[in-house]
């Protein structure tokens, strides 16, 4: 047709036989007679599919779904549990799932505190990959059957998840509630449950609040403490010697590479809160005990406080029924939702929010794709080979470790102060943070589409180095690392001892030694962790023979570290020098201890 209409003439028609051949070279020489109007009738017909499609599609699914190669199941349980009580009742999930032909691998993972990415109440996780998808059934059936096997476990909730498809990541469905009234936020999370669990088709909603709980605060009446000759920070080591102890110095093994921690604290069987009432304190007036000026109050638990952009948020997130279509179930939520009142904000991300990426993407492709193929019809041997636009932006992840601060010390006096420095960083797009109540903040700092990542990390590396002198003491001496890295998995190793020789201690230690290092090493890798115990040197204390010998706790720290510390002594004979000297010497002092004997020989007291 193009041709014709510009000015050639079609090949005569070859005769055939007649049928139905014969009538398409017919209806071709008919097409070819007028050309224009084939052209102009194939440009409607297109038109018409189109707006068609328009009229009656079924929506858009950008990202199908497929069958996975591997699952997983989140186990989640309220209350204050230890980590062995949160071990068994993963363990008793295991039992019911192990054996199904269909899973090819399990590795199973209880958690003491979950991260970021998991909900508050999720006590672990077990990741299985199956067979090959011609060997087994659909992993629906599959999860339903392990639904099935685990529906009579009391006191659990288990959510069972596919293999993520496309470039999201969690549940498709993500809402993210702000506002400058927390209880506001909490009563419209509430709502949007409801019409949630009213609309249908939303299932395993879930969102990121503070499950309730518990926290002790210990509150000092500094008038009473000063007459008593004691201060805030005299009773904090005393009550740290009941938690995680004191940190004095830290200490490298022979056989290790990493320094380990120091920590003096008081025996198991003394780490009570009822001990904290007996607790004496060692002042200038002699022993008082520290319930003449503390007392000790329950409130309500602060687990993590999260924010985005500066403003608390909450975030909700759901699963899409297995009939259920994500654009028209957004649309009648997003009908139910039209009265928010003045300082409360939703945000919709998730799946949705790449959807709309990805079609805005898509159209400009389009577009620049016809003018391409118009300008490459004129200039077909020099057109060049372009590249796929990077869509993703690139992200910088901060860590930093506060051991002992509660989730809001932690966002007051770490997080808000790099967010702040971080504010006017060149390309910055948001930064989300959470501050955990076991003393870890990770900040997600994300740049523009485009912004050099190696660049970007100079610049967050610079804010983080000029708000150090602001942070704790404590904060600084753990490091405040920077790594440019996602925050999900690529692999996760298991490493076991075939002959139980080695505990989850010595295998830890080998990992950090021989492997770690290796897969650093290996282009592209952005962070290697080690979920296992570290190495530590710990001092007890016996408090019955402190108060004897009229010790406290600050006198002991002062001894260790002073009988600890690596001292750089100089030359003999370095610049300036006397005329006529001719050998330097070093000077060594041997400062740090090598093994337990010798912390075991501190002079406490002289």
């Amino acid at each position: 047709v193009l041709g014709a209409l510009s000015g050639g003439q079609p090949s005569p028609q070859a005769q055939g036989n007649g049928g139905p051949a014969q009538a398409y070279r017919r209806l071709l020489g008919q097409l070819l007679q007028r050309p224009g109007l084939t052209l102009l009738g194939m440009l409607a017909l297109i038109a018409a599919i189109y707006l068609t499609y328009g009229r009656f599609n079924h929506g858009v699914e950008f990202f199908p779904e497929v069958e996975p190669e591997s699952a997983q199941i989140q186990v989640r349980a309220r209350g204050d549990l230890s980590i062995e009580e949160k071990d068994a009742l993963v363990q008793r999930v295991e039992q019911r799932v192990l054996g199904m032909r269909e899973v090819k691998a399990l590795y199973a993972r209880s958690l003491a505190q979950p991260d970021g990415q998991l909900g508050a109440d999720v006590i672990g996780t077990l990741q299985f990959q199956f067979v090959d998808w011609h060997e087994r059934r659909p992993a629906r059936d599959i999860l339903a059957d392990m639904s099935q096997r685990t529906a009579d476990i009391p006191g659990l909730m288990l959510e069972f998840r596919k293999q993520e498809q496309g470039p999201g990541g969690g549940k498709p469905v993500k809402l993210r509630v702000s506002a400058s009234d927390m209880a506001l936020a909490d009563q419209w999370v509430e709502r949007i449950r409801g019409e949630m669990q009213q609309l249908g088709g939303f299932v395993d909603i879930e969102d990121d609040r503070t499950l309730p709980g518990i926290e002790w605060r210990v509150r000092v009446d500094r008038e009473a403490a000063a007459r008593f000759g004691a201060d805030v920070l005299s009773v904090g080591n005393a009550v740290q010697m009941l938690t995680n102890g004191l940190l004095l110095a830290t200490y490298r093994p022979e056989d290790a590479t990493d320094e380990v921690d120091i920590r003096v604290r008081f025996p198991q069987s003394w780490r009570s809160l009822d001990q904290l009432g007996r607790l004496t304190l060692n002042t200038s007036a002699g022993q008082v005990p520290l319930s003449n000026f503390v007392e000790l109050h329950p409130a309500q638990r602060v687990g993590t406080l999260r924010r985005v952009d500066g403003e608390r948020s909450i975030t909700l997130q759901t699963d899409l029924a297995e009939d259920a279509r994500l654009d028209e179930r957004l649309r009648a939520l997003r009908a139910s939702l039209t009265d928010l009142p003045d300082g409360v904000t939703i945000t919709f991300a998730g799946e949705d929010a790449d959807q709309r990426e990805a079609a805005n993407f898509l159209i400009t492709a389009f577009v620049v794709a016809i003018f391409i193929c118009l300008a490459g019809l004129l200039a077909i041997p020099s057109l060049p080979v372009a590249q796929y636009p990077n869509v993703a932006p690139p992200q910088i992840m901060i860590y930093a470790t506060y051991p002992g601060a509660s989730a809001t010390i932690l966002n007051e006096t770490v997080t808000s102060l790099i967010e702040e420095e971080l504010n006017g960083a060149k390309g910055l797009l948001y930064y989300e943070s959470s501050s955990s109540s076991n003393g870890m903040a990770e900040i997600n700092v994300t740049f523009e589409p485009g912004t050099d990542i190696a660049r970007a990390q100079v610049d967050v590396q610079n804010a983080v180095a000029r708000v150090e002198p602001l942070l704790p003491q404590s904060v600084v001496d753990q490091g405040v690392l920077i790594e440019e890295a996602g925050t999900g998995f690529l692999m996760m190793v298991a490493l076991t001892s075939d002959d139980g020789s080695l505990d989850d201690i010595a295998l830890g230690d080998y990992l950090n030694r021989n492997v770690v290092g290796e897969i650093r090493r290996i282009e592209g890798v952005g962070r290697a962790q080690v979920f296992a115990p570290e190495r530590a040197l710990r001092i007890w204390v016996d408090p019955a023979k402190m108060t004897g010998l009229n010790l406290s706790s600050a006198e002991i720290v002062a001894a260790v570290r002073a009988q600890n510390a690596q001292v750089a002594a100089g030359k003999v004979g370095a610049d300036p020098n006397p005329i006529g000297q001719q050998l330097t010497a070093t000077v060594l002092i041997k400062g740090q201890l090598d093994d337990v004997d010798e912390f075991g020989k501190i002079v406490l007291r002289a």
